[in-house]
């Protein structure tokens, strides 16, 4: 099968796609790319909490100093996101790259 064939089988559908890229939209200093089952967002931590309503905390890796940031909490989307079947890259460790800037927002 070709890529474009894979995708018509495996696809989103384009709707549900339509209504989380308008979601994500909102956040000006997002990037949002459309694949074919899914939308993925780059943003900075202080974005991010405010997209899913959570509070993310940076954590040092005691052997070499290293710091991460990784959720803490639940993450929360709008219900009328149907189409959402599941959020990856919130609970894994991800590297700091961009400085303090991504140190975590905490939201009453």
């Amino acid at each position: 099968m070709t890529k474009d064939e894979v995708n018509q089988l495996t696809g989103s559908d384009p709707q549900h796609i339509e209504e989380v890229k308008k979601w994500l939209s909102q956040y000006g200093d997002a990037k949002i790319e459309e694949r074919a089952n899914s939308v993925t967002i780059t943003a900075p931590v202080e974005t991010l909490s405010k997209v899913f309503n959570t509070n993310f905390s940076v954590y040092e890796e005691q052997e070499n100093g290293k710091k991460l940031v990784r959720i803490n909490g639940k993450a929360e989307i709008p219900s009328h996101l149907q189409g959402v079947e599941m959020v990856n890259g919130l609970t894994e460790m991800m590297k700091i790259t961009h400085g303090p800037k991504l140190m975590p927002v905490h939201q009453n």
